[in-house]
């Protein structure tokens, strides 16, 4: 029999084997204390882990100083769903003002045309803003059903070109 004056702690390990250093060095999203005297487990969770997979995909080789653009949230999730996410809008060129462009012989653009062409131009100026998002999920060791999940998001121009 064996006795413990102190806790027990068990760190989940991938059941893959980890050949990098660093890959084996990383912090995990979650940690398992056992007290044998207390028969107690404890789960910590650490969303900071979390948080970082996606704010990295929104800032990786992008310059400096973008962190300071990112916001990010989290929450533990008990079961397993797809996030709800709002739907991807794509705003309509009806409020937009019409852009007159010179064709060659007698040919002009209809009227929802030349506002199509002011909304091109906008993306080409980058002056169209939209959230980028990027999610990370970490599930809890096990068939738990529980996971950490992050959202991070910054507002950025629309690319265009």
């Amino acid at each position: 029999m064996c006795s413990l004056s102190k806790p027990l702690t068990y760190r989940y390990v991938p059941s893959f084997p980890l050949s990098d250093l660093a890959l084996e060095k990383a912090p995990y999203c979650f940690d398992f204390v056992a007290d044998r005297k207390t028969l107690t487990l404890t789960v910590n969770c650490y969303p900071a882990v979390v948080a970082h997979h996606a704010a990295y995909g929104l800032i990786d080789g992008r310059g400096d100083g973008l962190e300071k653009e990112v916001s990010v949230t989290f929450r533990l999730s008990a079961h397993q769903d797809d996030p709800v996410l709002e739907r991807f809008k794509l705003h309509n060129c009806h409020d937009l003002p019409e852009t007159n462009v010179e064709l060659k012989d007698e040919f002009s653009l209809y009227q929802r045309q030349r506002k199509a062409v002011t909304k091109m131009l906008r993306i080409e100026r980058e002056e169209v803003t939209f959230d980028e998002l990027e999610m990370s999920e970490q599930p809890m060791p096990g068939s738990t059903g529980w996971s950490l999940i992050a959202k991070a998001t910054r507002l950025a121009n629309l690319k265009g070109g």
